[in-house]
């Protein structure tokens, strides 16, 4: 069962996720991760450009999933724009991850997701992801959302 997101909620999560990152990853999507993802998440948090090697398997996707979801709850202007070298990969490996994790929430994350990354996910606006590569450009978007 989710609860809903209250303003009052919201600005306790965004504090409690800039003191401890792992805070998002526990208490509102309700997963465990290892000590490198929560690395990799305050690395995010504190640096303007971060690179992850890690091995085929090593939870890379899984990781950016949430740090895509955390970054859209954290900020009230934040824009996500994935790219990849095959619209394969974008969707059937990243958006998917994306998916699993906004749906599995313990908190409803709001916004409207949309099944395909190249019309995306928004909450409004001024924060929203979508995927795309050079196989297969953006949709356009619908200029309301449903919250």
């Amino acid at each position: 069962m989710t609860t809903a997101l209250t303003l009052d909620l919201a600005n306790e999560t965004r504090r409690r996720i800039l003191q401890d990152p792992g805070f998002f990853y526990r208490e509102v999507l309700g997963v465990s991760p290892y000590e490198k993802q929560l690395d990799i998440a305050k690395a995010v948090l504190r640096y303007p450009q971060v690179a992850v090697v890690g091995p085929n398997a090593g939870g890379k996707d899984w990781n950016t999933a949430v740090i895509i979801l955390l970054w859209l709850q954290l900020w009230d202007k934040a824009k996500v724009i994935i790219y990849g070298p095959t619209y394969r990969q974008v969707a059937d490996i990243l958006w998917n991850e994306v998916q699993s994790r906004y749906y599995g929430a313990k908190v409803s994350l709001g916004g409207q997701m949309n099944k395909e990354p190249n019309s995306g996910y928004q909450i409004d606006p001024d924060r929203f992801a979508i995927g795309f590569s050079a196989e297969k450009p953006i949709l356009p978007r619908a200029s309301t959302v449903l919250i």
